[in-house]
């Protein structure tokens, strides 16, 4: 990453209350894990040129550790997501805090299949490098992510795609605590193995999205 974008991310991330521990995470060049978790990203049309980029971070729930108390399973998880652009300025961002008190059901639900964390960027077209980090209170654990993306120009071609999202039959195992509002059923992310698949992406035209029925159908 380049020093000036590591200088703007870090104030950025001060300003917004990011752990120290994350900080310094998110403004390492390379991938930092001792927590286990990945990242999907794919841009959508959104306003004006802009696209409305979705960005899903699903971790295991063998790295969490939960502490009980009377009888519920807590944890906080921070996730922060920073997005800088070829000339290293920091296009945007997004900090979110998760107070998890699951109930023992709940619990185990996301120690066997996981946690999902979604999030949402409005970008200009361009081509970008997103830092994802996530850090987990209880066990102290950390993780950033290095993710290259790029923004096409939804107004510019006559017709052109969105980005796809794959996901499958088992995506609802996976406990979501903020669900995305504009996701179709709540529960896309990234497929398992073994499950049937289903995506769904959005086509556009220069009089705006294309579709026989729905905006953004999806295939199965």
């Amino acid at each position: 990453m380049d020093p000036k974008a590591v200088a703007e991310a870090r104030a950025i991330e001060a300003r917004s209350g990011t752990s120290p521990a994350l900080r310094a995470a998110l403004t390492n060049p390379l991938r930092v894990s001792s927590l286990p978790f990945r990242v999907f990203a794919t841009p959508f049309k959104g306003a004006g040129r802009n696209a409305s980029v979705l960005i899903a971070v699903e971790i295991e729930g063998s790295g969490l550790k939960f502490s009980e108390r009377e009888g519920r399973f807590n944890e906080s998880v921070e996730l922060s997501i920073v997005a800088v652009d070829q000339s290293a300025k920091v296009r945007g961002e997004d900090r979110q805090t998760f107070e998890l008190k699951l109930r023992p059901e709940t619990y185990e639900q996301v120690r066997r299949s996981g946690m999902r964390l979604l999030s949402r960027l409005n970008l200009p077209p361009g081509r970008y490098q997103l830092r994802v980090g996530v850090h987990e209170a209880a066990g102290a654990a950390f993780g950033a992510i290095p993710y290259d993306l790029d923004v096409p120009d939804y107004s510019k071609p006559v017709f052109t795609m969105s980005g796809v999202v794959l996901t499958s039959s088992r995506a609802g195992e996976l406990a979501t605590p903020s669900p995305d509002a504009q996701l179709q059923d709540g529960s896309t992310g990234l497929p398992r193995r073994d499950t049937p698949l289903h995506a769904a992406g959005c086509a556009h035209g220069l009089h705006g999205t294309v579709s026989a029925a729905d905006p953004c159908p999806v295939w199965r």
